[in-house]
């Protein structure tokens, strides 16, 4: 799993983040201060999370934070899906991340 998520994919994100390290929710919220049972809330979308919670699941995990106008982010989602749509028609299936960085992705 790559450590660059959106907006909609935030929930996703983390949860296979965490895996991918071998994070248990567990330690995640001993690591966070957030508790167990709101990181798996998070995790399955079912809360929104407060800023304070997403820099501090961003900071263990890795995740790029990065904040746009309002307004701005939707445009920012799509062009970098388009990136990849193109990419792939190019040079078969890659990360957003390998797009965007390329050898830096994998840091």
């Amino acid at each position: 799993m790559s450590a660059i998520v959106t907006q909609d994919s935030w929930h996703t994100g983390v949860r296979e983040t965490r895996k991918a390290k071998g994070i248990s929710q567990q330690a995640m919220a001993q690591a966070t201060g957030i508790r167990q049972p709101r990181i798996s809330q998070i995790e399955n979308g079912l809360v929104d999370p407060k800023l304070s919670e997403v820099l501090s699941i961003a900071k263990v995990l890795g995740i790029a934070f990065a904040s746009f106008p309002d307004g701005f982010t939707e445009s920012v989602e799509y062009t970098i899906k388009d990136c990849l749509v193109l990419e792939e028609r190019k040079n078969g299936p890659r990360t957003i991340p390998e797009i965007i960085l390329g050898d830096r992705a994998y840091l």
